[in-house]
């Protein structure tokens, strides 16, 4: 019978919903921008993309909000921000946790039950993953809010879980991750001094490793859509200017 690998695919959906976390049942409270992100959608405001520069992000994201109208140079009905954005850096690195690793044969043994765990043959390899946040605001008080909230989230949160499906009826385990080092946090300038008639745009940016399990065996798939951590992990993402679901 032929191996198959999980997809990475199944770690970029477990850390948007850690992200996503970080940003809800937050108080509404503060900057008019700010209030405005919290009261939108998850898939409106936590996005991934492929892009490795805000500036990447922005003119995709601006080609596919098809209010934005440029006059003369001047651009009315500007794409909504303050927004979030993670991409995962090509490559890998094998990992070394193994903490990690036991904990990960629990998980699978609690969630690979009877007749489940006997049915599929799969192992599992420890790998680390390197990916970057952005955020993106028109105003520096909105950036400043989103900063501190992420900043706090991530002070008391580490682990979250990537969801697989295995064989054909599509039973599904979660492997845990967690974000290696969390409380080291940098944020990075990456603000741009004017962009095509629309003012400043405030950005700054994080790096993020990752660490968990990449699982290959028998008929092993992610989940579409993906619901982790009770977030539904369905994001927006660019490609060329068109926005497809992720």
């Amino acid at each position: 019978m032929s191996t198959e690998f999980s997809e990475l695919q199944a770690v970029d959906f477990g850390l948007g919903a850690y992200i996503a976390a970080a940003f809800t049942g937050l108080a509404s409270v503060g900057p008019a921008a700010y209030r405005e992100f919290l009261g939108r959608a998850t898939n409106k405001k936590i996005y991934r993309h492929d892009t490795e520069s805000p500036t990447e992000f922005l003119s995709a994201f601006r080609s596919a909000n098809k209010a934005e109208e440029t006059v003369a140079g001047v651009t009315s009905n500007p794409a909504a921000l303050p927004i979030v954005v993670y991409f995962r850096k090509p490559g890998l690195t094998n990992g070394t946790n193994r903490e990690l690793l036991r904990r990960g044969r629990n998980s699978y043994a609690e969630g690979l039950q009877g007749a489940l765990i006997n049915a599929y043959k799969f192992m599992h390899l420890p790998l680390v993953l390197d990916y970057r946040l952005y955020i993106l605001s028109w105003d520096k008080p909105a950036l400043d809010k989103l900063q501190l909230a992420w900043y706090a989230y991530q002070t008391r949160n580490e682990k979250f879980t990537c969801r697989y499906a295995i064989g054909e009826n599509g039973d599904t385990f979660d492997v845990p991750a967690h974000v290696v080092d969390n409380k080291a946090l940098l944020f990075s300038d990456e603000s741009i001094p004017s962009s095509q008639g629309v003012g400043r745009l405030y950005a700054v940016s994080s790096g993020l490793q990752v660490e968990t399990d990449v699982i290959f065996g028998e008929s092993v798939s992610v989940p579409d859509p993906v619901e982790i951590q009770g977030v539904l992990a369905h994001y927006l993402e660019f490609r060329t200017g068109v926005a497809v679901n992720g």
